[in-house]
Parts: structure tokens; C-alpha cells; sequence
């Protein structure tokens, strides 16, 4: 009712009380509240798109962090309203910011004059901005993923869509951003370091701590699947998150997006997970719509768009459902893969735990109805493993998560994907790999890693699985060696099982609309 109340207020206000209101309330009004049912609550779910991604995100990255296209000319902080003797306020609305541009452009003085507040560029020195942005542009994420552009973090590369903020905030940066918090051998000392930030801004809590708080709210927002205990953890790491930025962030204003995520666990207990209700199909039906030539006859458009509609779906339709049906395609290159007598050995002995039978090429006489496993073979440049996850023995496909024999989860590096032939035998698709096994670190460093969802590991020996054991590929990160206290090559690896499709478009339902 207050809601309401103060929508209706609005309503009768003249324009230069609706803003003061507006600032006060947050409220406008609208037509659906002469409905006698609707309820301006609980029936309206929070854009998570807009709201977290193009909102939250953003923010962070080009006003807290101070990327923001011309980062490489050196710090420049902007003059505040404050220091002009105008009239401030820790909560800006929508009229103060203007319009909002998503995109991290050479125009960074104007944008910070709009938001009336200080780009960052003292948080992070020029040199650090040059290593994250380096750092990130070294990420390798599987075909399917939303990359990040070439030009990335400079005024060239144009604007981020929110797919793109999607993915910088849950792969890149939990892959890059760790390697400039910690910029030396000792890393419990360059922790400490954080946790003081430089002494004068945070004295609590640490830098890391903020950034690891945002990745995991990022993660919850962007689940398929929420729980109550993820609304609880969300409400947690959310308060750690605006806590620490007080901290670090003392000269930066919270905007509405940071007042409207402070719903998010309430929208999550009512509507579930939010990329289900997200914007994300409607943009795209209204790049569809865009796309659709009118020939500047406005009065047939309805009819145009129509036609363009069954005309897709007539095309999509063609190819029936095996598409979604299918669960593993293999792709044959025809290239002959060689086997030296070693290696034949090796992989009969891999085949003879699902063939005890099958025998080797070279034991002769052979029974009449023996199955034999030749000594030649093919090599498969892509498996598709189903529902859009390929693997491949080349990047960017070439770290993946398997099932080991003991039910565990593992990770590993492909090296080979071989097409076996026999006689009397079907043959099978095998997969060579490294297997990783996993860096031991500090309990400080350990948990942080834990809470970014990445995993440092070093490759170790060769063995062979079966392709059903693949869960998919990884996003990974290669690191030098002495990278986090590793002697030796090493690899920070994503897994991407709980992303939505938001940011893994596994969708194969040939009846969608988007082309």
C-alpha cells in the first residue's frame, strides 16, 4: 500500500517534485497500478540483465576499478559535485546519471562529471591495469562462451553487451585478477598486503575479500538453479561486498542498481532463478524484430513480421528434432593416426577392460569369430560430446572435465581423440589425455580460490577415458612457472557446469525463434 500511495503521489506531483520524490521514494507510477489485482511488489521481477550485469558490474569495473578507456594516459581524478558546492546525496537516482551507456569508451571524464563521482584510477596504478587486461585477454574459453574482444580495456573496442559482463565477472576475471593481487613469490605476505590495502583505505576487510564477494553473487545471479541457502549466501556476500566497498571505495556513491539488488534474495524465494525471467530472450526477439526489412511501409509491418516468423520456423522445422535428440556426434577428420607397437598396447589394454575378449593384431591364428583390434586407426579433430560442448586436442577445447573410474571428478588435457577399427569388433572413439592433479596451497590462498570456482593444477600423466566420461570442456588460463607457488607450467581452470545458457547457449530446441 505504501507503494502505491506513493505512486499515486508522484502522479499528482508537478515535474520538479516528481524528481525530489523520486530521489526520496524510488516510486513512479504506472498504468498497471489501476489494476485491482496487481500488486507493484510481488509482480514485478528485478532485470537482472540491466540490473546486475549492465548495472552492478559495469559499475565496478569503469568507476571502482577506474577501467575505463583511457586508463593507459595516467590517473585523473575528476572533480566532485561535492567540491563545486553543489548539492549531493549518498543515494543518486536515474535523473542524475542520464542516459545510461554501457559501453567502456575513451569518454571517461564525461561519464564520471554525469555520475558525480570519482573514477578510481588510484586503486589500481597504470602498470596493474595493463597486467589484468592482459591477464584476461589470456583467458581461453571453450567455443560456445562469450569471449572477450581483442581490444578489450581500450576506447577502440566499443561497448560490452551484458553477455559480456556475464562472462568477465564469472570466468575472466576469477582466472586473471588473482595474478595482480598477488604479484610476488610470497603469497600470504601479498594477502596481508590486500587485507590492508594500502593501509589508508581498507583497514578491515581486504581488497580480495571484495572482489571474490561480487564473483560470488555474480555466480548465484547467473545460476540455472537457486536454493535457500543460496538466497542466504547471496544476502551474505552482498553485505560483504557493500561493507568492504564503503572501505576501499569511501569517495564512490551507491547508485539505485546497487538499493534494487538488496531485493535479489527476495526475488529469488519468490520467482526462482532469475536468468529464466531475464531480458536476454526479449533482446533478442527485438534484434529479430530489427532485423526484419520493411521497405519502409510501416502500415504493413505486422504482416511482414509474420511471414518472417513462419517463414523461420518452416526452416527450422525441416530438420526435424534429431538435433535435440542427439546426445554424442562424432566428427572424423579421416587423418590416419600412428600407432607405434607401445602405444597399440597400451590402448588394447584400455579397450580389454570393456572387451575382455578382443585380441591383438598380432596373435595369430585367430578363432573364427575372434575380434581383433587393428593397428591402424584415425584421428578425430572434434568430438561433440552433446548439447553444444565439444572437445577438441587444440584450443580452445582441450581442457575438460572428465569422470574418473572412481566416480570422482577429475581434469585433464586432451592430447589425442582416436577412431579404433577391428574385425568382428564395432570399433570405438577413445580419448587420450594428461590428467591434472591439483596444486596445494595455503588455506588463505585455498579459500579464496574456492570461492572464485577456480582450480589450480599442473598436468601429469597419460591415460586414456571413454568420451561417455567427458563432462565438458573448461575454461582455463596458462601460468608461467612460479605462478602461486607452482616449480613447474601450470593451469588455472574454470569449470562451467553451473552457468546458465545465458553464458553457454546449449539450447537445441529447433523450434526457438532467434535465427
Amino acid at each position: 500500500m505504501a507503494t502505491l500511495s506513493s505512486a499515486r503521489e508522484w502522479f499528482d506531483a508537478t515535474a520538479t517534485d516528481r524528481k525530489k520524490l523520486v530521489r526520496k521514494t524510488g516510486v513512479r507510477s504506472s498504468e498497471l497500478n489501476r489494476l485491482l489485482y496487481w500488486d507493484p511488489v510481488n509482480n514485478v521481477v528485478l532485470g537482472v540483465m540491466q540490473n546486475w550485469f549492465e548495472g552492478v558490474l559495469q559499475h565496478h569495473f569503469r568507476f571502482r576499478w577506474g577501467l575505463n578507456g583511457n586508463w593507459e594516459k595516467g590517473p585523473k581524478r575528476q572533480k566532485r559535485a561535492d567540491q563545486s558546492g553543489a548539492e549531493t546525496s549518498d543515494y543518486t537516482t536515474e535523473e542524475d546519471l542520464g542516459d545510461n551507456d554501457d559501453e567502456i569508451d575513451g569518454n571517461a571524464e564525461n561519464d564520471a562529471n554525469t555520475n558525480s563521482e570519482d573514477v578510481l584510477d588510484a586503486f589500481w596504478n597504470v602498470g596493474q591495469k595493463k597486467k589484468l587486461v592482459a591477464s584476461v585477454l589470456e583467458v581461453v574459453v571453450p567455443t560456445g562462451v562469450t569471449r572477450m574482444p581483442k581490444a578489450f580495456g581500450t576506447a577502440k573496442n566499443g561497448k560490452l553487451k551484458a553477455s559480456k559482463w556475464h562472462t568477465l565477472f564469472t570466468i575472466h576475471l576469477p582466472l586473471a585478477a588473482m595474478s595482480v593481487f598477488i604479484d610476488s613469490t610470497d603469497i600470504d605476505e601479498c594477502l596481508l598486503q590486500n587485507q590492508r590495502v594500502a593501509a589508508h583505505r581498507c583497514q578491515n576487510d581486504t581488497a580480495i575479500d571484495n572482489f571474490t564477494a561480487l564473483v560470488c553473487c555474480t555466480n548465484i545471479v547467473s545460476s540455472g538453479e537457486v536454493t535457500s541457502q543460496d538466497s542466504d549466501d547471496f544476502t551474505t556476500e552482498y553485505r560483504s561486498y557493500t561493507t568492504t566497498s564503503m572501505d576501499i571505495f569511501p569517495n564512490v556513491k551507491i547508485l539505485p542498481n546497487h538499493h534494487y539488488a538488496l531485493h535479489l534474495p527476495q526475488q529469488f524465494q519468490w520467482w526462482g532463478p532469475l536468468m529464466a525471467v531475464s531480458e536476454f530472450p526479449g533482446e533478442r526477439l527485438i534484434g529479430l524484430l530489427q532485423k526484419c526489412k520493411t521497405n519502409g511501409s510501416y502500415k504493413q509491418n505486422n504482416i511482414t513480421i509474420m511471414k518472417k516468423f513462419c517463414q523461420l520456423q518452416r526452416l527450422k522445422t525441416q530438420h526435424g528434432l534429431d538435433g535435440a535428440l542427439q546426445e554424442e556426434t562424432v566428427i572424423r577428420s579421416g587423418a590416419t593416426f600412428e600407432m607405434n607397437k607401445a602405444t597399440y598396447e597400451q590402448i588394447l589394454k584400455f579397450c580389454r577392460r570393456s572387451t575382455p575378449e578382443l585380441r591383438a593384431n598380432h596373435e595369430l591364428p585367430h578363432p573364427r569369430d575372434a575380434k581383433v583390434m587393428f593397428d591402424s586407426a584415425k584421428e578425430i579433430r572434434l568430438l561433440d560430446c552433446g548439447r553444444g560442448k565439444k572437445v577438441t586436442p587444440k584450443e580452445p577445447n582441450n581442457m575438460i572435465k572428465y569422470v574418473g573410474d572412481d566416480g570422482e571428478a577429475r581434469y585433464a588435457q586432451v592430447v589425442d581423440i582416436i577412431e579404433l577399427m577391428g574385425h568382428r569388433w564395432g570399433g570405438a572413439v577413445i580419448i587420450k589425455v594428461n590428467s591434472a592433479t591439483q596444486v596445494s596451497h595455503s588455506q588463505r590462498l585455498s579459500a579464496v580460490f574456492a570461492k572464485l570456482n577456480v582450480v589450480q593444477v599442473q598436468l601429469d600423466r597419460a591415460e586414456y577415458i571413454n568420451p561417455s566420461q567427458v563432462v565438458g570442456p573448461l575454461a582455463h588460463r596458462k601460468l608461467a612457472p612460479g605462478g602461486f607457488g607452482s616449480a613447474q607450467l601450470s593451469y588455472l581452470i574454470r569449470p562451467l557446469g553451473l552457468l546458465s545458457e545465458v553464458a553457454w547457449p546449449i539450447d537445441n530446441d529447433d523450434m526457438q525463434i532467434d535465427p
